[in-house]
């Protein structure tokens, strides 16, 4: 992926996380217990594991062809990736 491919990927993740913060923050200041499911997806965008993996990437100066990025396999490989480290 070019690197304007990466930081717009970058910025998906960062504003990802941003969003799920706050809505974790908002279940917690309204003395709110998510369900499992809206735990899960609060957790998948605040763990930031997708904005490490981005810049990891792009640490290691590498870049994934943009279609890796739509592949359903490789998407698989990204979401297993937060669930463990989550």
């Amino acid at each position: 992926m070019p690197v304007t491919g990466q930081c717009e990927t970058l910025l998906q993740e960062l504003e990802l996380f941003v969003d799920m913060t706050e809505v974790e923050q908002r279940l917690f200041l309204d003395g709110e217990l998510p369900t499992l499911e809206e735990y899960w997806v609060c957790r998948r965008g605040t763990s930031a594991v997708g904005a490490c993996l981005v810049m990891s990437e792009y640490c290691l100066e590498e870049a994934l062809p943009p279609l890796a990025w739509r592949d359903e396999d490789f998407l698989c490989i990204w979401e297993q990736t937060n669930v463990i480290i989550s």
